[in-house]
């Protein structure tokens, strides 16, 4: 666990954020809807509470949701706006990030980060990451390669940037990541 920490901070003292402020037992509480975290997010609320993450993504940025706003940030996905269960959301999902709607959800069966796209009818889950520590690592890729490129992810032509993306394949390749990873992340944009 302790590389993940050292990564954390160093995007931190970019990001100018701090982070071990949640009480770690507060996280282990967490139940919702019989979802229990494992050891992975757990740690990862428990470090980064009370910071909410914005980061520059494809489209639009990604924002990972702090740890006090979980369950309002459900709705729309578990529960409709009048909070109504929602029959074609899988209830092992909890929502813990969003890009334009689309959310990026822990799988409480799997102990897996999937996303999907909204709108769509029905929620077809792209895998992002084996776990949590996995998709930390994806993150960290993604914003030491768009810092490379001056946080400029688009051409003139608005398609992403080739050496972007080859910079981005070849940080996961170091990090010993699945480069399908990219492929998935490119379906959600």
């Amino acid at each position: 666990m302790e590389p993940i920490k050292r990564r954390l901070q160093t995007i931190s003292v970019e990001y100018n954020m701090v982070f071990g402020n949640n009480d770690i037992e507060n996280v282990k509480k967490f139940q919702l809807d019989g979802i229990a975290f494992d050891e992975n997010i757990t740690n990862w609320f428990a470090d980064c509470d009370p910071c909410q993450f914005t980061i520059p993504w494809i489209v639009e940025d990604l924002e990972l949701f702090r740890f006090d706003t979980l369950i309002d940030r459900q709705i729309g996905y578990r529960w409709s706006m009048s909070m109504e269960k929602n029959d074609v959301w899988d209830s092992h999902w909890l929502v813990i990030g969003q890009s334009s709607g689309d959310p990026v959800f822990f799988n409480s069966q799997t102990k897996k980060i999937y996303g999907a796209l909204h709108g769509t009818g029905s929620w077809q889950p792209v895998l992002l990451a084996e776990n949590m520590k996995e998709f930390i690592l994806l993150l960290y890729c993604w914003l030491t390669s768009l810092s490379k490129y001056d946080y400029g992810v688009y051409n003139q032509d608005y398609m992403i940037k080739k050496e972007l993306l080859q910079e981005f394949k070849r940080r996961i390749v170091k990090f010993k990541l699945n480069t399908v990873l990219v492929d998935n992340l490119l379906k959600l944009a």
